[in-house]
Parts: structure tokens; C-alpha cells; sequence
């Protein structure tokens, strides 16, 4: 009998606390709560399909780490320099390609050798489309370029694409090569 009375024991304190914790997270869920509409909201781009499966076979940036929550790979190219890749969205959908260069001799006046190396890397990860857009309007003229200092930007004109741009940037000796587009 008295082991009867002590699992009996054992369930209602059980019981017990299981209530105590899910009131506990009901109550933390009311205070944290995100108006129904924000969680509710569909995407324009399918999220489940943006993984870094646009990476597989390109051997160039096989050495890379894949971060799924934020879309970015970070890649460690042959050369030593790294390349930072962001592919997703959910309203947006953005692709950009970002060289880091260490000890970078280039300046706003390396435009056409900046250029070359932002769309070599745009032509081993974009889409042939998506590549012709900048080669296109590079070749025609169909862009916008600003320059300060030590940074260029080059704003494509598209109808298909939002933004496309090619950026530059040398801040004593870090350069940074980036180009991409987004859609949405």
C-alpha cells in the first residue's frame, strides 16, 4: 500500500509541475508575442530553397562555410583572400558577391581591373541572365558610376532587377570587391 500511495504522490507532484512550467511559457509567450499579421506574412521568394547548393561543384569555392540561417557563405579562396556570398530572402531576394583583399595596392583610378575582377567572380556564381545584366550594360554604357575618395559605386540599369551594382572600397589597404543584385 504504501508504495501505491507514493507513485500516487509522484504523478500529482509531476502534474503538478508540468502545469507550473506551461503556464510559466504561457505567460512569457503572451509578453513576447509578435502581432499575427508580421508572423503570418508569406514570401515572395522561397526561403527552403536557398541553400548553398549553388556552390556544389564550382571547385573554386569548394572551401567554404555556410551559415543557413543568414544566407551567407564564407568562403576561403585559393589565393588566400576570402569571399563573402549572401543568396535569399524572403521579400528580397538579394545576391551578393564580397572579395576581401589584404594588402590591396588598388584605387578608384584600378576601375577597369576592379571591374574584371567583380565580374569574373559574378560570372562563376550568377546565373547567365543575371551575369549578362552587368556585362550588357557595362559594354553599353547603361550604368551610373560615383566616385569619392577612396570608393566607386557603379549602379546598373535594369528592368528586371531592383538594384545591381559593382562597389569598391580601399580603406588602408583593405580592399573591398563587391557585386550584386537584388530582385523583389
Amino acid at each position: 500500500m504504501g508504495f501505491f500511495l507514493f507513485t500516487k504522490y509522484i504523478k500529482l507532484a509531476v502534474n503538478e509541475l508540468e502545469k507550473r512550467v506551461q503556464s510559466e511559457i504561457d505567460s512569457v509567450s503572451y509578453l513576447t508575442k509578435v502581432p499575427k499579421p508580421i508572423l503570418e506574412t508569406d514570401c515572395k521568394f522561397d526561403t527552403a530553397t536557398q541553400t548553398d547548393a549553388f556552390l556544389f561543384g564550382k571547385k573554386s569555392f569548394s572551401n567554404y562555410k555556410w551559415d543557413q540561417n543568414k544566407k551567407i557563405a564564407d568562403i576561403l579562396l585559393s589565393s588566400g583572400e576570402r569571399l563573402k556570398v549572401e543568396r535569399g530572402g524572403c521579400d528580397r531576394f538579394n545576391f551578393y558577391a564580397t572579395i576581401y583583399l589584404e594588402n590591396s595596392k588598388l584605387t578608384v583610378k584600378n576601375k577597369k581591373e576592379i571591374i574584371q575582377i567583380a565580374m569574373k567572380t559574378a560570372q562563376e556564381l550568377f546565373d547567365v541572365s543575371d551575369f549578362m545584366i552587368f556585362n550588357d550594360a557595362l559594354s553599353t554604357g547603361e550604368y551610373q558610376f560615383s566616385a569619392h575618395k577612396n570608393e566607386f559605386l557603379i549602379d546598373i540599369n535594369s528592368a528586371t532587377h531592383c538594384v545591381a551594382q559593382i562597389y569598391f572600397n580601399n580603406q588602408n589597404g583593405k580592399a573591398e570587391i563587391k557585386i550584386g543584385y537584388t530582385l523583389c
